[in-house]
């Protein structure tokens, strides 16, 4: 028989479920979820499921649900769920899911059995900085969803996270153990969002200036952690929940807040930018303003979510949308046209016709 797994995180403030639905049997290996939306690009396209069709989605049931002990925190609480398909543990091969709490926790669950593997909690020394209790937008705490890395010479796997002191955390999939120190990356109290993952350098973005925390975008090279490289588009924060997007060339791109459009001083509030690691820096590769950025700007509709990258008849094209409820379709060559303001198409509005 075969069986596929879709798994949920639910959060409440009275409490954190992460529960498990099945339908059917799953032959092979399982597949990996190794970063928030699946893959670098940010697709959320599970490439290789074929088995939950329109008439048998009906049929999902519940078969084990699990209660965290992870406190919520200004109404955030557990993250994406990640998902190794195999790791090798001290109870054999496991198909281990990876959630992050709000509160500083990381859970490794066994996906078959419904049962804890390990839990750890990322202290950390007490962190002086200006943020607000009880504001909601600037919880503290882990606030990105972790990433997994690919095995090593002797099939180890890292998850890496990031705490609410802005440090690097290195777990050992299979035991939870840390396999590395601790290494400064972002801001304490500040709000990260989804770490991504491309040729051992690590990729973040930041928002809502929490405890002043610069909004921007942040790589880190694993091999020398040392050095933090970040580009800052003079805006709002840079919202995208997933974090960045990443290209086939390695061009990150992020939405990015509220702000003017001013490229002679640097700014780009209210639209898109592409930027990509050339040597030791951070560079702006290229951007996109929506026309009527001033419009969106009075009204708070910047660009709020992740782009998404996909090819197309040999084309490398993204869409992205803003809070004004319309898409813009754009190629990676020139994401907004020689203008930087002409995507390639731009959807009539989809909701918030009262805008």
């Amino acid at each position: 028989m075969r069986k596929i797994l879709v798994l949920f995180v639910v959060s409440a403030c009275l409490g954190l479920t992460w529960t498990v639905r099945a339908q059917r049997q799953t032959a092979g290996k399982p597949a990996d979820w190794l970063t928030d939306g699946g893959d670098i690009q940010r697709t959320g396209w599970q490439r290789n499921e074929s088995t939950l069709t329109k008439d048998n989605v009906k049929n999902l049931k519940i078969v084990w649900k699990l209660q965290l002990d992870n406190q919520p925190r200004e109404m955030h609480s557990l993250l994406p769920v990640l998902i190794v398909g195999q790791i090798t543990t001290a109870a054999g091969p496991k198909e281990v899911a990876i959630v992050a709490g709000s509160s500083d926790n990381i859970y490794a669950i066994d996906v078959r059995a419904g049962q804890i593997l390990w839990k750890k909690h990322l202290d950390y020394p007490p962190q002086k900085t200006s943020r607000r209790l009880g504001d909601t937008l600037c919880p503290g705490g882990q606030t990105a969803t972790p990433v997994i890395g690919p095995p090593d010479a002797a099939g180890r796997r890292t998850v890496y996270a990031l705490d609410g002191s802005g440090a690097l955390r290195q777990l050992n999939v299979a035991d939870g153990q840390e396999i590395a120190p601790r290494v400064k990356y972002t801001w304490p109290d500040g709000k990260a969002y989804a770490l991504n993952l491309r040729n051992n350098v690590l990729y973040t973005t930041s928002a809502q200036g929490c405890a002043g925390n610069p909004n921007q975008v942040w790589a880190l090279d694993l091999s020398d952690a040392e050095n933090i490289k970040t580009f800052n588009p003079g805006s709002g924060g840079l919202w995208g929940r997933t974090g960045a997007a990443i290209g086939a060339d390695g061009t990150v791109y992020a939405p990015t807040g509220d702000g003017v459009y001013d490229p002679e001083n640097q700014v780009y509030g209210n639209g898109l930018i592409a930027v990509k690691l050339e040597g030791n820096q951070l560079k702006l590769k290229d951007y996109f303003i929506p026309s009527n950025w001033a419009w969106l700007r009075k009204r708070d509709l910047d660009l709020n979510v992740t782009p998404t990258i996909f090819t197309y008849k040999g084309r490398e094209l993204m869409v992205t949308s803003s809070k004004e409820c319309r898409l813009w379709l754009m190629d990676t060559k020139s994401i907004g046209g020689a203008d930087h303001q002409t995507p390639l198409y731009r959807t009539p509005l989809m909701c918030n016709e009262e805008v």
